[in-house]
């Protein structure tokens, strides 16, 4: 086997992606089908974590699982919210 001094590759810098008009007002395609894939996504998960938030946890996983609770309602909620 030959050992060899290993060869730097230059990486190129890729120019941003832009995502809608490129402002910070840009909203979500609520209608498309990456949405209903994140919004049944987010349901399912919001299902198991009430399961979850049902047993017997201690305290500190309890907190836990509220703010994750929380934050998928609020997930599934940005359609309202538009």
């Amino acid at each position: 086997m030959i050992f060899g001094k290993k060869k730097k590759v230059k990486e190129e810098a890729q120019e941003p992606i832009e995502i809608g008009d490129g402002s910070t007002n840009a909203k979500p395609d609520f209608n498309s089908s990456t949405w209903h894939f994140v919004e049944n996504w987010a349901t399912d998960k919001l299902k198991s974590a009430r399961i979850d938030n049902d047993s017997n946890l201690d305290m500190n996983r309890t907190s836990i699982l509220r703010g994750r609770i929380e934050n998928l309602i609020d997930l599934i909620n940005l359609k309202e919210q538009a």
